[in-house]
Order: C-alpha cells, then sequence, then structure tokens
C-alpha cells in the first residue's frame, strides 16, 4: 500500500540511531530519467526514437506550470560500455522547463541501458529517504548492466519516504524480458506503468502520467505501517522482528515484521524489537489525518568477513581470491582504489565459488581487494594489493606494404581477452585490425589498406587499455594488370597480375568510378593468370586490384566490353511439349544458355538447354498454345542478347476406350498424339488435378494397357504432356462395380486350410484374403486369384468372426467379402509322464493335422520356438527327441500358422 506520509523514527538515547523527524513536502519534487543508450536511434515509421522523445518531451513540457518542480536524469548517453554513464542534467526545481528542453535536445544516444541504478540514482536526488520522490522513466530496452530492477524498486520502497517510479515502456511489446522488468519497477514503488510504439501513444502516455492525481487521504482511523530496517540505509526486515505499540487511554497492539495498524488520532510510542539479539529500539510519533508509514532502524548486526589474495598481481591479470563472509546471494568480492567509494572497478559474485576469479585493473598502482553485501554494498572486509606494470615487447618489421599480413613475436601478459592491435598514431582504443594473444607467439597481423604512420598495440581486455605501443610505417604495394584491351559480353578473360597477394586480396571488373563491390571478381589465391568473367552489358570498364582490407582500391586499368554476335535458326511453329533442334552461334561462355519463354517475359525461361551441349540442341516447347520468344542468355546475370519468336499450337490428338469398365480392370487405350519423352496416358476423376490414379507412358506404344481405379464412378482417360504434366485430350470412361461371388463353409476350424470358390474380375494381381470383421485392407493370410477357382487358403490360428474377401490389386481395394466363423479344434496329446533326457519319446496324438503343423517339447511357459519339434504331417505316433537337460518341460501342439501353441501337457525329463 502506498502512504502519503512517512515518518522516521529513532531512539534519543542510543546515538547510533536515527533522531525521530516527520518529513513533509510543500511542493513535491520529480526527475524525469530519460534513456540515452545506443538502442534509442533505432526507428520507428522512419523516425529514429530519440527524436521522438525529443519532441514528446518538449511538447510536454510547455504544458507543465512554471513551479512545477522537475529535474533530469539521463544514462548510456556519454560513452559507450560504460554501466556508470548515470548524469542527473537538470537539478530538480522550479523554472527548469528550458534547460530540460535543451538537455534533451542535446543527448546523442551511445551506450548501455542502466535503467536500475538511473533510478536509484534520481531517488537519490530527490532525498527519497527523507522527502516524498516521483521518478518517471522512459525506456525503450531491458536492463543491460547488473543490477536486477524488481530488487532496486523494493529495496527504494522499502527504504524511502513516499517514493513512486512511473515507467513508460518505449517499443517494447515484443521483448517479454524488457516488460517484465519496467512492470516491476512501478508496481513495486506503486508507480503506473504503460508502454507506448510510435510518438502519439509515447505523448499521450507522458502525458496520463504528468496528470496522475496524488491519492487520496485515507479515512480515519489512520493506516499506520510499522517496518524495521536492519541498520542505517539497511533493507526492510520482513521477519524477525517484534513489536509493541502504546498510545492513549492504555491503548497496546503487538506485532511482528511489517505490518499495519488502524490507529485514531493521538500520540504513541512504537518499540521493535530484533529476535536475533533482543535489541530493541523505541520512538514516539502522532497520528493526525494523513496515513503514515513508522520506520525504526535497528543496529547493524556487523557481519565477519576476510578476503585474501596475492600481495601483487600485474595489470589487467586474473587472479584467484579467497573469502570468508555472510555468503548471502549477491555478495560479491571486488577490487577498488584505496579509499574509493563502493563502486567497484571489477568484481565476481561469491555464488562463482572460493576462490572467485577477478580481473585487476588496467592502470598500475595501490588498489584493495574488498567482500561487499549485496544489501547496500557494504565494505565488511578489504585488503590491500599493488598492480605491478607488464614486461612487454614486440618483435615485427618496422614497415610492411597496405593490406599484408605481418607476423609479431611478442612477450606480454597474456591475459584472457588480451590482444595485440594496429592503430593510426594515436588513434583511439577501437582497433583497425586485431588478432587475440590466445593465439600465442608469434600472431600474424593484416595492415591497413592506406600508407603512412600507424603503430602495433598490446591492448588489456580490461578497458581496451593500451600499455604498449610501436611504430610501424605502411608503404603502397608494386601492383600490375595484363590483360585484353577489350572482351566480348559474358566472356571468361585471364588476367595476368602482381601485386602483394595477401588473403583475401582480389582482381575484379566495375564500371569506371564505381564503388567498392564488384561486378564479378577472382580470388588472387587463384595464382597469376586469374580467370574473370566480364559483364553483360557493352560499354567502358575498369579491372582492378583490391585488397582484403575494406576492399580499397589500389590499382586500376580501362578494359572496352563490345556486343557479341549471335544468331538462332529454329521453325517458326511447334506443337506444345514437343522437342525442336535449334541451331545456334553465339560466345557460348560457360553456363550460357538457350531458352524458351513467354514474349516479354521475365529471364526465367520455362525450359532451357546449356550451350555446353552444342549445336544445334534439342530445347522442349510449353505445353500451353501461344506466342513464345527462343533466347540466348549469358550466364552472367542471365542477360538476353538476342530473342526471336516461335509460335507454340496446339497438337492433334485422340484417345479411344470402352465407354465403361469394371473396377480394378486392365483396359487398351489406342491413342494418337505427339508422343514426346516422357508424355503418358493416365485415369482420374473427371475433373481432377493433374495427378492421374494411374499411368502409362506413350513410349510403350498404342494400344497401351491400362488399369482402372478401384471405386466405380465417372472417370477420365488423358494424355498428359511430359511438360508439367500439361492435360491436352481427355475422354470420359465410367467405372462400374464387378460382379463377384465366393463360397465357403459357414465355418472353419483353427489353422484349416479350406477351398475358396470365387468368381469375379480375376485382375492381375487381385487376391482372395481372409480378415477379422470390419478389419483394414491388410489381410491375414491370402492366395492369388491367378491361382485359379477353388484354391486353397490357410485360416487364422484364433476362434472368432471373420470374414473372406476379394480384394483388387488396385489398392488392396476390398470389392466382396462373406463371413465365416474360425472354432477351436479337438487336440490330444498321450505320452509318458517322464522321460529319459537326450532320448526319444513315442507320443500319439490327435488333432487338426494341418499341413505345417507340429508338436514339439519345450521348457514351461517358454516361447513358441520349441527345443526340438516334429511334423503331424506323417501321421501318429510321432518319435520326439528329448531334451539333453533334465527339468519340467512341456509336450505342444503348434499350428503352421504363426506357430501358435493350441495345446500342451506337462513331461519331466530325467538324467
Amino acid at each position: 500500500m502506498k502512504l502519503r506520509r512517512s515518518l522516521w523514527l529513532g531512539t534519543f538515547c542510543l546515538p547510533f540511531l536515527s533522531p525521530l523527524a516527520a518529513v513533509a513536502q510543500e511542493t513535491p519534487s520529480s526527475i524525469l530519467v530519460l534513456d540515452g543508450s545506443g538502442s534509442m536511434w533505432g526507428q520507428i515509421d522512419g523516425k529514429a526514437k530519440i527524436t521522438i522523445a525529443q519532441e514528446v518531451v518538449g511538447d510536454l513540457l510547455n504544458t507543465l506550470p512554471a513551479e512545477t518542480h522537475l529535474g533530469l536524469t539521463v544514462y548510456g548517453h556519454r560513452e559507450k560500455g560504460n554501466c556508470r554513464d548515470i548524469q542527473t542534467v537538470v537539478a530538480p526545481g522550479a523554472n527548469t522547463r528550458g534547460a530540460i528542453a535543451d538537455a534533451v535536445n542535446r543527448i546523442k544516444p551511445k551506450g548501455k541501458t542502466p535503467l536500475s541504478d538511473a533510478v536509484r540514482a534520481a531517488a537519490e536526488e530527490l532525498r527519497y529517504t527523507e522527502d516524498k520522490a516521483t521518478v518517471i522513466l522512459v525506456s525503450d530496452g531491458r536492463e543491460t548492466c547488473v543490477a536486477d530492477p524488481c530488487e532496486v524498486a523494493r529495496t527504494l520502497e522499502e527504504t524511502g519516504v513516499d517514493l513512486t517510479v512511473h515507467v513508460v515502456g518505449f517499443d517494447v511489446s515484443d521483448d517479454p524480458t524488457a516488460l517484465g522488468q519496467l512492470q516491476c519497477l512501478a508496481d513495486e514503488t506503486g508507480g503506473q506503468f504503460v508502454t507506448a510504439d510510435n510518438a502519439d501513444q509515447l505523448s499521450a502516455a507522458l502525458t496520463t502520467i504528468a496528470e496522475t492525481p496524488a491519492a487520496p487521504p485515507a479515512p480515519s482511523p489512520v493506516e499506520t505501517s510499522f517496518a524495521a530496517l536492519d541498520g542505517e540505509g539497511g533493507s526492510q526486515m520482513q521477519s524477525g522482528v517484534t513489536w509493541r505499540i502504546t498510545g492513549p487511554d492504555g491503548y497496546r497492539s503487538d506485532g511482528t515484521g511489517v505490518f499495519t495498524l488502524p490507529l485514531l488520532p493521538g500520540d504513541y510510542t512504537a518499540t521493535a524489537i530484533r529476535d536475533a539479539d533482543e535489541v530493541e529500539v523505541s520512538g514516539t510519533f502522532t497520528v493526525v489525518t494523513d496515513s503514515q508509514r513508522v520506520v525504526l532502524t535497528l543496529p547493524v548486526i556487523t557481519p565477519k568477513a576476510t578476503v585474501t589474495g596475492p600481495e601483487t598481481a600485474y595489470q589487467g591479470q586474473t587472479i584467484d581470491v579467497s573469502w570468508d563472509g555472510p555468503g548471502e546471494q549477491g555478495d560479491f568480492v571486488s577490487v577498488h582504489t584505496v579509499n574509493g567509494d563502493v563502486w567497484a572497478i571489477n568484481s565476481a559474485d561469491i555464488a562463482k565459488g572460493n576462490p572467485v576469479k577477478l580481473r585487476m585493473p588496467a592502470q598500475p598502482g595501490t588498489y584493495e581487494l574488498r567482500y561487499q553485501v549485496k544489501r547496500d554494498r557494504e565494505v565488511v572486509a578489504r585488503t590491500p594489493i599493488t598492480i605491478l606494470a607488464s614486461d612487454i615487447s614486440f618483435d615485427a618489421p618496422g614497415q610492411a606494404e597496405i593490406g599484408s599480413s605481418i607476423k609479431i613475436d611478442w612477450i606480454g601478459p597474456a591475459n584472457q581477452g588480451d590482444f595485440i592491435s594496429v592503430h593510426k598514431v594515436g588513434g583511439d582504443v577501437w582497433a583497425i585490425n586485431s588478432v587475440d594473444t590466445a593465439e600465442g607467439s608469434p600472431v600474424t597481423l593484416r595492415m591497413p589498406g592506406e600508407p603512412g604512420p600507424y603503430e602495433l598495440r598490446y591492448q588489456l581486455a580490461e578497458d581496451r587499455a593500451v600499455i604498449y605501443t610501436q611504430p610501424i610505417e605502411i608503404t603502397d604495394a608494386l601492383i600490375t594488370l595484363t590483360h585484353p584491351a577489350e572482351a566480348q559480353i559474358g566472356t571468361v578473360i585471364e588476367v595476368d597480375w602482381k601485386g602483394p597477394a595477401n588473403p583475401g586480396d582480389f582482381i575484379s571488373v566495375h564500371k569506371p568510378g564505381g564503388d567498392v563491390w564488384a561486378i564479378n571478381s577472382a580470388d588472387t589465391a587463384q595464382g597469376s593468370p586469374v580467370k574473370l568473367r566480364m559483364p553483360s552489358e557493352p560499354g567502358p570498364y575498369e579491372i582492378r586490384y583490391q585488397l582484403a582490407e575494406d576492399r580499397k582500391v589500389v590499382f586500376t586499368q580501362p578494359i572496352d566490353i563490345t556486343a557479341a554476335t549471335v544468331t538462332l535458326d529454329f521453325p517458326e511453329q511447334a506443337e506444345i511439349g514437343q522437342v525442336i533442334d535449334i541451331t545456334w552461334s553465339g560466345p557460348s561462355n560457360q553456363g550460357d544458355f538457350i531458352s524458351v519463354k513467354e514474349v516479354g517475359g521475365d529471364v526465367w525461361g520455362i525450359n532451357s538447354r546449356d550451350t555446353a551441349e552444342g549445336s544445334p540442341l534439342k530445347l522442349r516447347m510449353p505445353h500451353k498454345p501461344g506466342d513464345y520468344e527462343i533466347r540466348y542468355q549469358l550466364a552472367e546475370e542471365r542477360e538476353i542478347i538476342l530473342r526471336k519468336p516461335i509460335k507454340i499450337v496446339q497438337a492433334e490428338v485422340a484417345i479411344t476406350v470402352p465407354a465403361q469398365a469394371e473396377i480394378g480392370e486392365t483396359i487398351d487405350v489406342t491413342w494418337s498424339g505427339p508422343g514426346n519423352q516422357g508424355d503418358f496416358i493416365s485415369v482420374k476423376e473427371a475433373g481432377g488435378d493433374v495427378w492421374g490414379i494411374n499411368s502409362r507412358d506413350v513410349a510403350e506404344g498404342s494400344p497401351l494397357k491400362l488399369r482402372m481405379p478401384h471405386k466405380p464412378g465417372d472417370y477420365e482417360i488423358r494424355y498428359q504432356l511430359a511438360e508439367e504434366r500439361g492435360i491436352i485430350h481427355r475422354v470420359p470412361i465410367t467405372i462400374v462395380d464387378a460382379q463377384v461371388s465366393i463360397t465357403v463353409p459357414a465355418q472353419a476350424e483353427i489353422g484349416q486350410t479350406i477351398d475358396v470358390t470365387w468368381d469375379g474380375p480375376g485382375n492381375q494381381g487381385d487376391f482372395l484374403s481372409v480378415k477379422e470383421a470390419g478389419g483394414d485392407v491388410w489381410g491375414i493370410n491370402s492366395r492369388d486369384v491367378g491361382e485359379g477357382s477353388p484354391l486353397k487358403l490357410r485360416m487364422p490360428h484364433k476362434p472368432g468372426d471373420y470374414e473372406i474377401r476379394y480384394q483388387l490389386a488396385e489398392e488392396r481395394g476390398i470389392i466382396h467379402r462373406v463371413p465365416i466363423t474360425i472354432i477351436g479344434t479337438h487336440v490330444d496329446l498321450q505320452a509318458p509322464s517322464d522321460a529319459k533326457a537326450g532320448q526319444n519319446a513315442l507320443i500319439a496324438w490327435e488333432g487338426p493335422g494341418n499341413q505345417g503343423d507340429f508338436i514339439s517339447i519345450k521348457e514351461v511357459g517358454g516361447d513358441t520356438w520349441g527345443i526340438h519339434s516334429s511334423a503331424v504331417n506323417d501321421g501318429g505316433p510321432i518319435s520326439l527327441r528329448m531334451p539333453d537337460q533334465p527339468g519340467q518341460y512341456e509336450l505342444r501342439y503348434q499350428l503352421g500358422e504363426e506357430r501358435a501353441v493350441i495345446h500342451r501337457v506337462p513331461i519331466t525329463v530325467n538324467p
């Protein structure tokens, strides 16, 4: 609950507690926190987000009264990669509108997004622990530094008198993490959270927040909240504290942790007792008409901690630091200048282990290692450390050619992330080229593409600090290019060259004065000469030598590209899908091709053939009549350099079939037509797509045989071209049911082979099958109708209701079925109760005696694969060999159908 009034209470008799104070403001102050990070250069509707923000803030300021107390804090606007780039540009006060507008308009986004610490800095500027304070944050992204927005908001809410953070999420709708962080900042402090995706929404959001009215005063009795802080400026204690509240007329109430009481106006005394050590503090307060907050500060229980590291380390070195301390989540070990503030140069969370690895500063000098607690970054242990300068040297040439790669032998600290670089003399820390020292010594480093004085540097990973430099002179390279003075369009010429031949250098062709992006190029790694394809348009061009380094052009030489002489000779017209001969002449560059396309169509041909096939070449015509053109096209950008018209006409086609056929029947199709390679005759439902049910290639001649579908209905026989399966002729055919009959006994025993008498179409591949009633098309057993009628069909090995089916070869279509019941059968095995291991036993049996049935012996409960077995085909009794190992076994009668066991008796095998 947001309280409009706060009281900080302490005791008058203990010197480490704050004195009693009631803080109120005549004119509350606010600070606008504006995102100046690099992401604000992103655009919405073609306009940079920073520009939108500047315009909207300017308009808003014009609507505010001059006496409004408002300040401005900006982050990420001065340095790249610096999480401490936070600046209160305009302190809060009256008549600040002009100064804020000027400051906002000067923002040039550069850096990161430390939004949590920016809100904290704004709150501290507003003295949020003493006065009512409002912060308005405008951000276009998530936190990119180490702070947790939710944790920061909770800490500010717990330690503030009456702090409210309103948040505008600008262009963050697609970022769930950013939305969650910004929402949390507002929710934890009782503020508003509004999103805006464009200039109008941003204006509306800021106006809404600016017009947010103050919370109305609470009714009487007055809601009074109580909280205890764990040390001056410490966190609010949610538990571990017991309260005693006394007041007028002997009023007494107790509570624990953080709680709220409805109190009538009057004078009261609050006492907080810490459970851990029974230390207590008291303070008096007066309840008037507004809800209020009573805060007592308990003395800190100073945690004991140590931090241990080497006495010395080299600049940028990563060292092991051992620690002993509270070990609370978020505590960290850090390095600082001696007596520096709580903001570390570098730090490492203790959650990373013990010892932790910590990178040392880039500059030599005296520093200290610290153990800091997350709660308020309090330093609870420290120890000194001296940072020494590293011994560094380079063994490198004093000069090198532009774009060349040189070897540098080096000695240096070799910290993780350190690198060796090349720069303009006196340039900033951002290298032209660099190489990581993790590659060892020597390293290979590419030189710049322009001559002049440069320097080689050793740079630390830590802040890219430059700790060693050595000069180097970059000189021009000797380069020559030799090639024909002219060449035809699209040809590949040879270019002899001399030059630095750095890795990645290349020879290229361009329009004179064109930019660095080549029309075509060839890597110098190919050696000299290189092969280079010429452009597809005639005119003046230039051959260039370009460095891999920034594609720098270091040498040019002119060349004229001339038109090519091309001829095409072919018939004036052709039938759809026809393959014609085209006689041609032309440059025949590698990859050139002849194509066919509608008149005026784009460069992507319908069909094409490579000129490498010679002249004449064969080209298939389109499958639709119309006006087309035959083209000569270069491999270079598919450029069309000659085109001639051709008319594509309909082909004469005829198909003769019977008016109707039975399902699954194979009919003769008599046809005449173009007979192109790959053309085919197909059958399909009337009006169906180009994918036939069944088809045959016209190469089979006329007539050809075509199988009909397995379902009755209206179909059509088609002539289809190989070219896109184009349908150029179709005739109707009706597919009717076939006359089928099946005669079988009403029932049969399991595994029995029965005679099935049938009459039906008898198509090649048709078959009779047995399956459970209503089962799918995959039969249990089946026989091809080519075996004649009757045919023999084995029955399943399980009793039940089944059906005998006539199925077409075409998709296994079921066109007739009759029911049959499968029943069990009488089986008996007569054998001695025991037998001798390894000897034969005589076994009499009664049973179905189907072909393939057998009697076997197996361990009791074993699978269907017997140890020994004997077929029943020869009648009974049978002689069966006993297992070699004594034990309990069983004799089984098994069907040939899936080896099904349908009877078993026990037998003991003795030694």
